[in-house]
């Protein structure tokens, strides 16, 4: 009897927990129980962690469950959802499979990533196509491998900074008297800044320079003028030049031509100066005995000489044939009476005084002349 009592006991508890927990789950509305619903096909490439009772939602509101999944002929996954009868799915929204880093899934209805699907109901009977967003637990192995890879160059970036560091900290070390040196420099330059810097002041503070700059300023629109006037008559000089140096500039060729054919004329002057040259330094040619040849030059000025010598005897022979050739042209009978009656010469003429004389004297030669080559052939 106590037995049975104790049983009856148990059944009611276990009826009553049950009857509890359903209306509980009325309730919160995780089971439909009084609610009307209809059935949607969704395909995804894949589905990870999508089982069945996976809630699906819209706008973050629970909206139906998936009742199955089942695989496609191409490999894809199709998931059957229970979907409350009151919601309206629209074709501008697209069911997506979001991942938790818990590893749970949930299907939620976002809106569609083409602005060209229409705002109208979807047909319940038609399948509709599912994307699969972003895995968190991929997102946060991408983030973690990222991070590492951040901190790894955070870390030789700081190495780098840390032998920066230390490379300045040895060249100031090293270098401190140049640094004070340049910081002393610097101290003496800021020191002729400020002087500069009050004496401009001063001068800018003086009435008298004030009015000498103000004057200065207003004249400068002057120069201005008269250095475009200076550029303008550059300008036309430097047109007058290129209308000048135009007809040189067409002629340029030909006056190339030309100035080659006299460098090629000059070069060959220049080697048969160069042949001469070596001509003359060569002791066994004529020119260079004739140079450097003492005995030859000394024979040849010994015959220039007697060259002059002879000529100077002959020159009062040619005066006296002159002076004979003109008394025969002015007399020519005298040829005849001298013939019948011999006289003296001209140079002993009876009755002529040594005066009338003079014009038919001859100056005697001249003695101990040097040749006439002397100057080009003087002994080294």
């Amino acid at each position: 009897m106590e037995e049975r009592r104790l049983h009856f006991r148990v059944g009611l508890m276990v009826v009553a927990s049950l009857l509890i927990a359903a209306i509980l789950a009325v309730f919160f509305g995780e089971i439909p129980v009084f609610q009307r619903t209809y059935l949607l096909w969704i395909r995804f490439p894949q589905a990870p962690g999508v089982t069945a009772d996976t809630p699906v939602r819209k706008s973050g509101i629970l909206i139906g469950r998936v009742v199955r999944h089942e695989f496609a002929d191409d490999g894809s996954v199709i998931v059957t959802a229970r979907i409350y009868k009151d919601v309206v799915l629209k074709q501008n929204e697209v069911c997506q499979v979001r991942g938790s880093l818990l590893g749970d899934a949930v299907l939620e209805f976002v809106p569609s990533p083409d602005p060209q699907k229409p705002n109208l109901p979807i047909d319940p009977n038609q399948l509709q196509e599912g994307i699969v967003a972003e895995d968190p637990q991929k997102l946060v192995t991408d983030f973690r491998a990222e991070f590492k890879r951040a901190v790894d160059s955070l870390e030789t970036t700081g190495k780098k900074i840390g032998d920066i560091v230390a490379r300045v900290d040895q060249f100031l070390t090293e270098n401190k008297p140049e640094i004070q040196e340049m910081v002393s420099i610097a101290r003496q330059n800021l020191t002729l800044s400020k002087t500069t810097f009050e004496n401009l002041n001063k001068m800018l503070g003086d009435e008298q320079s004030r009015e000498q700059l103000a004057r200065t300023i207003r004249q400068l629109p002057d120069l201005v003028g008269k250095t475009h006037q200076a550029m303008a008559q550059l300008e036309s000089m430097l047109r007058e030049v290129r209308s000048f140096t135009g007809p040189l500039g067409q002629r340029g060729p030909e006056l190339t031509a030309r100035l080659e054919a006299s460098l090629t004329k000059l070069d060959a002057t220049l080697d048969q100066l160069h042949l001469f040259a070596q001509a003359l330094n060569n002791n066994t040619g004529t020119l260079g005995q004739l140079v450097h040849n003492r005995e030859l030059y000394d024979r040849l000025n010994r015959t220039i000489g007697n060259l002059e010598e002879v000529s100077e005897r002959l020159r009062p022979i040619v005066e006296d044939a002159r002076i004979f050739s003109d008394k025969v042209a002015r007399h020519p009978g005298i040829l005849v009476r001298d013939a019948v009656r011999p006289q003296a010469g001209f140079k002993g003429v009876p009755g002529m005084s040594p005066e009338d004389l003079l014009p038919y004297q001859i100056s005697p030669p001249p003695t101990n002349r040097p040749g006439l080559l002397a100057p080009l052939f003087q002994p080294r």
